[in-house]
């Protein structure tokens, strides 16, 4: 036989809260990271950077076939996504570009939400 806590109603709000509040965030993560993989895809490119060539990272808008630095889908994201702190962002991308995202949106790193 199972056992039986008992709690109050104000514990139990703070409870429904806390799991609310993680779905909510989960949900914004997933739309995030569901925008960046259907539209973008990591890549390797050279540039000149004055002297000579460096291979460096980039990003294929899989659209267009743009490529683009990481700064600029960081730039494009914040700013289509304002109410999401610029470091969560920054994780999601490179949690994205090195294929550390789980399949349950979970991040390699903890960051605050806003």
């Amino acid at each position: 036989m199972g056992k039986k806590i008992k709690i109050r109603e104000n514990q139990l709000n703070h409870i429904i809260n806390y799991v609310n509040e993680n779905e909510q965030i989960h949900n914004i993560i997933k739309t995030i990271v569901d925008d960046v993989r259907n539209n973008y895809e990591p890549a390797l490119g050279t540039f000149d950077n004055g002297s000579d060539y460096s291979l460096t990272n980039i990003i294929t808008n899989k659209i267009s076939g743009e490529e683009i630095s990481p700064k600029a889908l960081f730039n494009y994201l914040t700013n289509k996504y304002t109410k999401v702190n610029d470091e969560l962002i920054k994780q999601i991308i490179d949690d994205w570009y090195s294929g550390n995202l789980s399949k349950d949106y979970k991040l390699s790193k903890n960051v605050r939400f806003n």
